[in-house]
């Protein structure tokens, strides 16, 4: 999903809907964590997953908010253009 974001074309609504999606199984994967005994190979596993999925969730975060204020200025541009030709 992550890399489907950096492809580009999407909206900053998308890219919230991919972090909004992201942020749950985020803490879906934490409940299950919590469950798992402390020091098995399957916990370590699922730590890794856990924090490799709260980075893609910050960065989408981040994209979210570069994706708005390009949105913005666009349309804030389109607007000055509008105001000089009328």
């Amino acid at each position: 999903m992550l890399t489907e974001a950096r492809e580009g074309g999407h909206s900053a609504a998308e890219l919230e809907g991919m972090r909004d999606l992201l942020a749950h199984r985020l803490g879906v994967l934490s409940l299950d964590l919590e469950a798992l005994p402390a020091g098995t190979a399957e916990r370590r596993s699922l730590e890794r997953d856990v924090a490799a999925l709260r980075q893609q969730v910050q960065v989408l975060r981040e994209e979210v908010s570069v994706t708005q204020f390009v949105e913005q200025s666009a349309v804030a541009a389109l607007r000055m253009g509008q105001l000089l030709e009328g």
